[in-house]
């Protein structure tokens, strides 16, 4: 939160030095936001719920994946944004009443979203691909690692059970991960977050169709255009429809270089 202060703060004083009031304003709106969600966050915190979460799998680390070969995201990244945080959890307080809510992120990198809701009083899940931050501990990995942050290879079988039960999560997330999928891979990652996700609950990613080249290993290996996405999906997972429930802007996004998001229903 600080961080996301100082940096409008420094860009503020650049668009008053070179006179672009509008853009100003513009920042202004924004910095005003991102205050008041963080104070409704504050008040919004519980207590934390004691529970047992396990993670099951064959492939607790994607040996094969290019983010594990040359670790980048999962080194460098660790976003969460509390305007996302307070919308999602006020869209599944009405849609899933007097239940304790949950979500799973995949490629959670260094977990603070994760942690963002740990702290509202959900339950909580993170799966990350690379073993980088575990091995590190590093940001919320020191805390939360193998409480609420695993290691888990996601286009390959898992099975998540909470206090001995199999869960279905109320929302799963993928921001800035589905590129990194490799095309053959696709179908079995939509396998496991269909099986994973309750009827009615939101499946929420990103996309990108632009290249990420990184010491000559690509790393967005499944570059597909949004129409591209939807079509792939409607054709082999057709139960995940598309829905405007959310209406996500830019300003909620996770990851501020993020251009477009899916949202999908389970019917």
């Amino acid at each position: 939160m600080i961080k996301k202060i100082y940096n409008y703060i420094l860009a503020g004083l650049e668009l008053i030095r070179v006179k672009k009031y509008n853009l100003l304003f513009n920042k202004i709106i924004k910095l005003f936001k991102l205050l008041v969600y963080g104070l409704i966050y504050d008040i919004k915190k519980k207590n934390i719920i004691d529970a047992k979460i396990q993670v099951l799998t064959e492939n607790p680390v994607a040996y094969e994946s290019p983010d594990h070969i040359v670790p980048t995201g999962t080194k460098n990244d660790n976003n969460t944004n509390k305007i996302f945080v307070i919308k999602i959890n006020n869209i599944l307080e009405k849609k899933f009443p007097n239940q304790i809510l949950s979500i799973l992120d995949l490629g959670c990198a260094g977990g603070s979203m994760v942690n963002d809701f740990v702290n509202i009083g959900y339950l909580a899940v993170g799966l990350e691909g690379s073993d980088f931050s575990l091995k590190h501990k590093r940001a919320s990995w020191e805390k939360l690692s193998n409480k609420n942050l695993f290691t888990c290879d996601i286009v390959k079988d898992y099975q998540i059970y909470i206090n001995g039960k199999t869960h279905l999560f109320h929302c799963i997330t993928a921001w800035e991960v589905m590129e990194h999928i490799n095309k053959k891979d696709l179908y079995n990652t939509f396998k496991m977050i269909n099986k994973h996700l309750i009827k009615g609950g939101y499946f929420i990613f990103s996309t990108t169709h632009t290249s990420d080249i990184r010491n000559g290993i690509e790393l967005h290996q499944t570059q597909m255009n949004t129409n591209q996405w939807i079509n792939w999906i409607k054709i082999n997972f057709p139960n995940l429809q598309q829905t405007y429930d959310l209406k996500l802007n830019k300003e909620e996004f996770v990851r501020q270089g993020t251009n477009k998001t899916i949202c999908l229903i389970k019917t």
